[in-house]
């Protein structure tokens, strides 16, 4: 037998392992972080839908008290099924992530993100590591200046963030850490509380 079929032949059954191994590793990490953010949403819901994408990750839908009308928090796994990609991913010093978007009970009248999307950058707009932009200054300051907001950005590790006028209204993107899945949720909670301070249903 030639050694580089050999040598294929075992990379061949090295990857159909490992591939099985990490199906199995990225299912149980689902397991486990539901059963870890459950607790913290209770508070907010009886009733969730659960949708699970593969071993890729999964997602939950809630309707939340005012000011969170509707929550949708999705997990996006590492993918640990492809070896060498999950060796690059884990060398770039990328984690697991989880996405929240939520609408309020009430429209914001303002825009915020921290990827630009044509708005005005804020010279004192840094929450985190973020830069923001936004089409109205002394609203965004609602948020950026909030010290509840900005204690709980501490905490999480966000890394993008974006405010519409139009449901979404909040969409959130961080880094699975210990402190995201208790306090994510909560973070939007505050979030929904500055955009909408009296709480008004004109939700058109």
């Amino acid at each position: 037998m030639e050694i580089g079929f050999l040598v294929v032949l075992l990379l061949a059954v090295f990857m159909t392992i490992w591939y099985a191994i990490a199906k199995r590793m990225n299912l149980k990490r689902q397991n486990e972080l539901w059963r870890a953010l459950s607790p913290y949403i209770k508070g907010y819901t009886r009733k969730v839908g659960f949708r699970r994408f593969g071993s890729s990750g999964f997602q939950i839908s809630f309707h939340g008290k005012s000011p969170l009308f509707k929550v949708e928090v999705t997990f996006v796994l590492m993918d640990r099924e492809n070896f060498l990609h999950y060796i690059f991913q884990k060398a770039s010093g990328k984690k697991d992530e989880v996405y929240l978007k939520a609408s309020f009970s009430c429209n914001p009248s303002f825009r915020l993100s921290s990827t630009g999307d044509g708005l005005k950058p804020l010279e004192w707009g840094i929450l985190g590591d973020l830069r923001f932009f936004s089409d109205d200054a002394s609203k965004a300051a609602r948020i950026l200046l909030n010290s509840e907001i900005k204690e709980l950005f501490d905490r999480i590790k966000v890394k993008g963030l974006s405010i519409s006028k139009e449901e979404p209204h909040l969409i959130m993107r961080c880094d699975v850490e210990e402190d995201t899945l208790k306090l994510l949720v909560p973070l939007a909670e505050k979030i929904a509380s500055a955009c909408c301070p009296n709480d008004r249903k004109d939700r058109l």
